[in-house]
């Protein structure tokens, strides 16, 4: 992949792939807004990028981080988020405060959601500016 990420995920946020993922990335420890640099070496970090549906309830992040204290795991994820009410995939490849959280490398998953019925109503679009990411 283009920005040496190991994962890109374009994910339409329901609660079922959302546990999934979650189940997934419940086994490393957490660290706040830990830098590239920062990471302890056991530790997974997933960058979740999105709107509302993203980041309702605390996020996606924190709901990570939830699910995984309690399943009582040792090592909590480091999951951080990037978000915006109402917009899709395009205004985060434009306004590019995603790509630089991105680019700062060193993220296990990116989890990309567009914005909530645009991947049915221009699947193009979302096709385009998730593959423009994972350059």
């Amino acid at each position: 992949m283009g920005i040496g990420l190991p994962r890109i995920f374009l994910l339409l946020l329901t609660p079922v792939t959302m546990l999934m993922v979650c189940a997934a990335c419940a086994l490393h420890e957490e660290a706040p807004l830990t830098s590239a640099a920062q990471r302890p070496p056991d530790s997974l970090r997933v960058l979740y990028v999105g709107n509302s549906f993203t980041n309702y309830w605390g996020g996606q992040a924190d709901l990570l981080r939830r699910l995984a204290e309690s399943a009582q795991e040792k090592h909590l994820p480091i999951a951080e988020q990037v978000t915006a009410s109402g917009v899709d995939l395009k205004y985060h490849w434009t306004h590019g405060s995603a790509l630089a959280r991105i680019r700062e490398g060193n993220w296990d998953y990116v989890v990309l959601q567009d914005q909530s019925a645009d991947p049915i109503a221009d699947r193009q679009d979302m096709y385009k500016y998730a593959r423009l990411f994972d350059q």
